[in-house]
């Protein structure tokens, strides 16, 4: 930050402490204000450590900004639902590239209208449609790896790469219903590819234009060709959209950007999975023995979710759904305090889900927990707590799901190294030393 920046900064905190003294009847929520503050990105433990210290609420500084932070998922979602006309999501801008802009930054009954169109064929049905194809999938990109550590090494690089190969097949076969025996499937791959090489690009510059509307004339003449078979198992989201209604502009644009982020927060949910069933072989051994039902001690009968879910689902509780990002855009007053117009918020998920009256060792990675119930939005909410909840959580944990089963009884794995998790680009991960050597289990074992 420049020192220019850091002078609109105080300055703009200065601002917002003189208004709330001269406003009667409200505050500032307790906590420090300092431009220069960037802890969040470097100590996991951050707003846990920050809500013991100040409460439920207090306020840090995100940048040049006032982020205010919220404990709870009962509070978080009675604020979000309280003042939802005044809050919009955080995320890219994509207006430039199509009218109605991202899904998660619409508001009101446009929300709802494409939420509908877009979320309604993303449910586990579509996985079910796939299942085969899917797990076959993730064999032969496991099998690629395992022929990697036995020529070349085991790499984090390329345990990343096959697992990014995994979420990216799988999400252009679920959301344009083409798989890699389509022509189509390697062109659309290399483009998608090409505009988020590494990692998720946030910004829409002149390169991500041009490759946007390449995949869009792709998914264009998809949208006008796509067949359906009668047994369902031709469906992809694309097709369930167009036998409703042709799909706009808006549409189309929202389903490239499913496939771009979402086969980034996939893999990076498979990486998750891969590290927690490392570090716990009577899982893994309870997943091989029962074929993904219930541990020993649990009645399959009365469980709630069979284990190779609930393995995804303590993921989850564990890692990669992190917070819900709001910003303001007209003042707010809740419970005593005065929000200005610009001011940030985040619900805080995962240190919610470290609650140990309802996760007792909130820390100890133990999938029984949801064999044995299902846990509701108060207490667990990974994907969010409103409306804007993600659309693709189901095809998320389904995914994940047939990963489990898979790299669980086909696979056996050794972990070389090991070390602190890292904070990546967008999400906390396992740490850059973490390493797998992965090979096939022989088909008696």
């Amino acid at each position: 930050m420049t020192l220019q920046q850091n002078f609109r900064a105080h300055l703009r905190f200065a601002k917002a402490r003189l208004r709330a003294l001269l406003t009667p009847g409200v505050k500032l929520p307790p906590g420090k204000l300092d431009p220069s503050e960037n802890s969040m990105y470097s100590d996991p433990m951050f707003y846990l450590d920050r809500f013991k210290i100040h409460g439920p609420v207090f306020k840090t500084s995100w940048g040049r900004h006032i982020l205010v932070c919220i404990q709870g998922n009962a509070e978080g979602r009675r604020f979000l639902n309280t003042h939802q006309d005044k809050l919009r999501g955080i995320s890219m801008s994509l207006k430039k590239l199509f009218p109605g802009g991202f899904l998660r930054n619409m508001t009101g009954e446009e929300h709802k209208t494409y939420r509908r169109i877009l979320g309604t064929p993303l449910s586990s049905d579509l996985i079910a449609a796939h299942d085969q194809a899917l797990r076959t999938l993730i064999c032969q990109s496991l099998s690629a790896y395992c022929q990697v550590c036995q020529h070349e090494g085991p790499s984090r690089a390329s345990f990343l790469r096959h697992l990014n190969m995994i979420s990216s097949h799988a999400l252009l076969q679920l959301i344009y219903g083409v798989s890699a025996s389509d022509p189509r499937f390697h062109e659309l791959w290399s483009l998608h590819d090409e505009l988020g090489k590494d990692d998720l690009v946030w910004r829409t510059g002149g390169r991500e234009v041009e490759l946007f509307e390449q995949i869009r004339g792709h998914v264009c003449a998809l949208a006008e060709s796509q067949p359906q078979t009668a047994d369902g198992r031709g469906r992809s989201c694309l097709s369930d959209i167009c036998e409703q209604a042709p799909p706009d502009e808006t549409v189309i644009g929202n389903l490239i950007y499913m496939v771009e982020m979402g086969r980034y927060d996939l893999y990076g949910l498979l990486h998750w999975v891969a590290k927690y069933l490392s570090g716990s072989p009577e899982t893994i051994d309870a997943l091989r023995n029962r074929a993904g039902k219930c541990p020993a001690g649990h009645d399959g009968a009365d469980a709630a979710n069979p284990l190779s879910r609930a393995v995804v689902l303590e993921t989850l509780r564990l890692d990669q759904g992190e917070g819900v990002a709001r910003r303001a855009f007209r003042d707010i007053v809740h419970d005593g305090h005065l929000y200005q117009e610009g001011t940030m918020f985040r619900m805080c998920l995962w240190d919610n889900h470290k609650n140990p009256e309802r996760f007792p060792d909130p820390f100890r990675f133990d999938p029984t927990r949801f064999v044995k119930r299902d846990y509701q939005v108060d207490d667990w909410a990974p994907f969010g707590l409103d409306a804007h909840r993600c659309v693709g959580a189901d095809v998320s944990i389904g995914l994940a799901t047939l990963f489990v089963e898979e790299l669980a009884s086909g696979f056996a794995w050794d972990v070389v190294d090991d070390g602190p998790r890292i904070r990546g680009a967008y999400h906390w991960e396992p740490g850059d030393r973490f390493v797998v050597s992965l090979h096939q289990r022989p088909p008696s074992t």
